[in-house]
């Protein structure tokens, strides 16, 4: 977790800045939709007269149409983001760069420790790509929060702020259970099932014919040996890449399923309150805007507390390495 409050503090602003966007965007996407589906009596409609004809344009539809509408919009976003994020990138790369140099400058040993440094920027590279996504969800989270609790949704923000709290209690076991595994383990368990096929291909040919070999034939089976040794060590990294995935969902199978079962306990909750209050059908663009933004939030805020509890851990064992390797 080091690491983490490490990058926190050196691109402060920027996660700031991002967040709040992204916690503004999300508090005015719903502000707007909960304005144009109101009562047209209300009081704003009479400072601005110009939501009557929106509302109205808004309600002659059928709400399930704004589905794909707002998932159009996400979509839009997350690709301009994508575009965003390579300016962004570049100018980040350029300061863990610096920050590598710095800490090289004032190394005991520099030669020894350009190896550990390498793998610490690409670690470092990794980790900060995940709290970059990790730290706007937060405060898309927060947004959220205040939403439903403004609209007077309280057992829907209570469910929220419950799963926040357990995944943000979960983040440190992550990060130590990901640290307590080794390289080796996860990638044989995973090599297991096909090792003993591999293994008897890969077996060098032994000279069974008692008859010496000359020194050129005795050369290209070293050579084979050789060549046949680096084709098992590149399937053995081969398979531990493909377990990978299933490694990671050993330690993060908690939290996948309370952000399941969490975002179905908002969606009845929602769905409920809205139908016992009488505001369905009038309000149902709104309420498939929450549900939209409530499932994309919730997912992706699991996922990404996943993604960087294991490149936290990954860090981690790399700076206490004496070589910069790591383990998972």
């Amino acid at each position: 977790m080091n690491s983490i409050r490490l990058l926190r503090s050196v691109f402060r602003m920027q996660l700031i800045l991002r967040g709040l966007i992204s916690a503004v965007l999300i508090f005015l996407l719903v502000t707007i939709f909960a304005l144009l589906t109101a009562d047209l009596s209300s009081w704003w409609f009479d400072s601005l007269p110009i939501l009557i004809s929106v509302s109205l344009w808004v309600r002659s539809h059928n709400p399930w149409d704004f589905f794909l509408f707002v998932f159009v919009a996400l979509s839009l976003l997350g690709y301009f983001r994508q575009v965003q994020g390579v300016l962004y990138d570049r100018y980040n790369a350029r300061i863990l760069v610096n920050l590598s140099r710095a800490e090289l400058a004032v190394s005991d040993s520099p030669k020894s420790a350009v190896s550990k440094k390498r793998s610490e920027l690409n670690g470092r590279r990794r980790l900060l790509e995940s709290l970059l996504k990790f730290d706007p969800l937060v405060w898309s989270l927060v947004g959220l929060l205040i939403v439903l609790v403004a609209f007077q949704h309280f057992f829907a923000a209570v469910i929220l702020g419950t799963m926040a709290s357990v995944i943000f209690f979960y983040l440190p076991i992550m990060v130590r259970r990901f640290m307590s595994m080794s390289e080796t383990d996860t990638g044989s368990e995973g090599f297991s099932s096909n090792s003993g096929a591999l293994d008897s291909y890969l077996e060098p040919e032994k000279n069974t014919n008692g008859l010496g070999e000359s020194p050129v034939a005795s050369k290209t089976q070293r050579d084979r040996e050789r060549a046949e040794q680096n084709l098992f060590d590149s399937a053995d990294r081969m398979f531990t890449l493909v377990n990978r995935p299933l490694v990671r969902i050993r330690v993060s199978w908690p939290l996948i399923l309370v952000a399941l079962v969490s975002v179905t306990l908002i969606a009845a909750t929602l769905i409920s309150e809205m139908s016992a209050g009488g505001s369905l059908p009038d309000k149902g663009t709104l309420l498939i805007l929450l549900l939209v933004l409530t499932s994309n939030i919730v997912l992706r805020f699991a996922q990404s507390a996943e993604d960087l509890a294991f490149f936290a851990a990954a860090l981690e064992l790399i700076e206490s390495s004496e070589d910069g390797s790591e383990s998972i």
